[in-house]
């Protein structure tokens, strides 16, 4: 989980660049460029498929086709930059592609492998997260340096050279020195609905989604140093972090609602929630400066919202955006992929 310095990005005002043959599901900084990532394709094929890396203008820098090995060989998961290299997690594969012009450097078959498992990096090593194990990788070659026996769910944070993750009933701290667990924290019970669900480092302290006292969805916060609960979120506000700066927490039920929580006390200062009679799914989201833009699809459509982080009042709502999409921070705008039927676009959106 990032925290994004504060830049001014209140305007719903919109600049637009084409990407040709590009179906991406988000991007994602890779040093100074953006990486599109999941389909390209030529005459709507099946098996043109693979990761994009763009300019800062939406020129493509290069395209990579995956290797065709399974039916649905698309990038699953956001795609990791570490040492010069993309490395991408597909069906059944981890392929680490070159930076500079998309060239396959190596590949492995790795059983397990879900659609949001997720690679860090650490040093020498990359892990990542499968169905039942984390699996640690040498970075430069992709074998196994070690496996460990832990299923986890959402999003793996390294901090001070633990590696964060939570299994099913407890947040889990892994020295990556000697691998062994030296942080054990209860949590309640996930579902495979919160799979989403993450661990969020900041400074001396760890969040994390439970339930509180009233058995409501919350986010707990603990000391790392001596390891005691500092506080737990008092009202219904989901287990999913969205997204964090130095002040706040976005935190969501994954479904129809998101809350913003003060970081230092959990109190929660406003929810969102969409219509009763709306059938909603919260997507993504991004703290910028004093705005939380956030992804969000209903039977309205596919939308992106911008909320006054103060007060929660939805600032404006542009339609026909990605709501799997990643918006991020770039300069003083909101980059964001508009849906298929508007094209293949990436957007700016704020600014002067």
């Amino acid at each position: 989980m990032n925290f994004f310095q504060k830049r001014q990005c209140t305007s719903s005002k919109m600049t637009a660049f084409i990407v040709p043959d590009v179906l991406g599901d988000g991007p994602i900084y890779v040093k100074s460029n953006y990486f599109i990532y999941s389909h390209w394709s030529k005459n709507g094929s099946q098996t043109d498929q693979g990761p994009t890396l763009l300019s800062s203008d939406g020129e493509v820098i290069w395209k990579a086709k995956m290797p065709a090995k399974d039916l649905y060989n698309s990038v699953r998961s956001l795609p990791l930059y570490y040492n010069d290299t993309i490395f991408c997690v597909t069906r059944g594969y981890l392929i680490a592609f070159k930076s500079s012009n998309g060239n396959v450097l190596w590949e492995r078959k790795l059983s397990g492998i879900r659609y949001y498992s997720m690679q860090v990096s650490y040093n020498d090593y990359l892990l990542l997260n499968c169905e039942s194990e984390i699996f640690i990788l040498n970075v430069e070659t992709g074998e196994t340096v070690k496996k460990l026996p832990i299923s986890t769910f959402g999003t793996l944070s390294i901090n001070n050279n633990i590696l964060f993750c939570r299994k099913e009933k407890e947040i889990v701290g892994i020295n990556l020195n000697d691998f062994t667990e030296t942080i054990n924290i209860p949590a309640s019970t996930l579902t495979q609905n919160d799979i989403r669900s993450n661990v969020l480092i900041h400074e001396n302290q760890i969040f994390f989604g439970t339930k509180n006292l009233f058995e409501s969805q919350s986010i707990a916060c603990f000391n790392r140093g001596d390891l005691k609960f500092k506080w737990c979120s008092m009202t219904e506000t989901g287990m999913i972090i969205l997204a964090a700066s130095p002040e706040f927490i976005i935190a969501s039920n994954g479904k129809d609602s998101i809350s913003c929580l003060n970081i230092k006390d959990g109190i929660c200062r406003w929810t969102w929630k969409a219509y009763e009679n709306l059938s909603g799914s919260i997507g993504n989201a991004v703290i910028c400066q004093d705005v939380v833009y956030l992804t969000y699809n209903d039977n309205m459509g596919e939308q992106l919202k911008a909320f006054q982080i103060e007060t929660g009042k939805n600032i404006w709502t542009i339609q026909d955006v990605r709501w799997t999409s990643y918006p991020l921070p770039d300069e003083d705008s909101i980059v964001i992929q508009h849906t298929f039927n508007k094209g293949n676009r990436l957007v700016k959106y704020g600014g002067a």
